[in-house]
């Protein structure tokens, strides 16, 4: 990863998409910490084994201080790893945030329910000057699709 995001190209994108690439923390370190990610507004890290240690790396990352859209979801980051997101001081643009399917347990549990219609998916929108951030309920007993519900409360206070 280190080798891919060090090239030339890379310092003129503004969007990248490594959705289940299988990169792990490693290659989360290896974007934030590449001078050639800090155009970049628009990252999409789904579903690649992060865990905590990549959340960290992601939340250190000097270089990714323009992102307006951050997606981690589905990546085993837990309580730490978000606490780690949001705590970084550098994400003063961001704007969408998914933290969708990380086991975020007791931080989940908090938040109130907010009534949706939508499916499972969570996504994070600005309605003040801190981010929301939906993390989705987990799907009703004996149904099989989407949950029907998600849960939305300012991110530091969910993460608190």
């Amino acid at each position: 990863m280190s080798a891919l995001v060090g090239t030339a190209p890379f310092s003129r994108l503004t969007s990248l998409n490594l959705a289940r690439n299988e990169i792990a923390a490693d290659g989360a370190r290896a974007i934030a910490t590449a001078a050639s990610c800090s155009q970049l507004t628009w990252l999409n890290l789904r579903g690649n084994a992060l865990g905590p240690e990549g959340a960290r790396a992601i939340a250190a990352g000097p270089h990714l201080h323009r992102l307006e859209h951050l997606n981690l979801g589905d990546n085993a980051l837990g309580p730490e790893g978000a606490r780690a997101i949001a705590a970084a001081a550098h994400f003063h643009r961001l704007e969408h945030l998914n933290l969708g399917y990380n086991a975020l347990g007791v931080a989940r549990a908090r938040s109130p329910p907010h009534t949706s219609r939508r499916s499972g998916r969570s996504s994070c929108e600005r309605t003040s000057s801190a981010p929301r951030v939906h993390v989705p309920s987990p799907p009703r007993r004996g149904y099989h699709g989407s949950s029907g519900s998600t849960w939305a409360r300012p991110m530091r206070s969910v993460l608190a």
